[in-house]
């Protein structure tokens, strides 16, 4: 038995605080990331001889749009902020494969909880 999933993320939203010291100078803020209109093909799979689920699948069809914002410093923000709407373009096909193994990593968690409520019932 096969299962065709088509996924689709309006908004994934990050928050990564930091705190950089470099020399005297002490910065703390927060960068904001989001990815808008992300779209997922899954393929699942059950195997009923050998009582198996399996992701076979996961492919991003759409990157959807991606962009990061820093806070908490002023003038610097407006400053980073200028020049990080150029080097997202750079980072984003990064950031899309880090997604895609966070978000396969959870479905491939799921897939392996329910094997084993699986293999818990019919294994004596």
């Amino acid at each position: 038995m096969e299962f065709y999933l088509p996924i689709k993320f309006s908004a994934l939203l990050v928050t990564y605080k930091y705190h950089t010291k470099i020399l005297l100078v002490s910065i703390k803020g927060e960068a904001n990331g989001k990815i808008e209109n992300l779209t997922v093909n899954v393929k699942l799979s059950y195997d009923y001889s050998t009582y198996q689920a399996s992701l076979d699948k996961f492919e991003i069809k759409d990157s959807g749009r991606f962009s990061l914002r820093f806070t908490g410093n002023g003038l610097l923000d407006w400053m980073t902020n200028t020049m990080t709407s150029v080097v997202t373009l750079f980072l984003q096909p990064v950031v899309i494969r880090i997604v895609q193994a966070m978000i396969k990593g959870g479905l491939q968690a799921v897939v392996d909880a329910i094997n084993e409520v699986i293999r818990s019932i019919f294994t004596p």
